[in-house]
């Protein structure tokens, strides 16, 4: 499995250091995960605990770490 570091740059695109719903659904399609619009959007919604919008590192680190390999 990815490094939660290596994993966390490559999906944020534009370098800002959070991931935003368009690179949230770019990494959902990446890992290969089959859901549609709205279950991505629930799925990202439930990572962004603090729901200001973005997935920060922290956010991004607890979700990225109950993955399995």
């Amino acid at each position: 499995m990815t490094d939660t570091n290596t994993a966390f740059g490559e999906f944020d695109k534009d370098g800002n250091g959070e991931i935003d719903l368009l690179e949230f659904r770019e990494l959902v399609a990446s890992l290969g995960l089959e859901v549609d619009r709205a279950e991505a959007e629930a799925l990202f919604d439930s990572i962004d605990v603090d729901e200001e919008g973005t997935i920060d590192y922290e956010e991004f680190q607890a979700w990225w770490s109950t993955r399995k390999p």
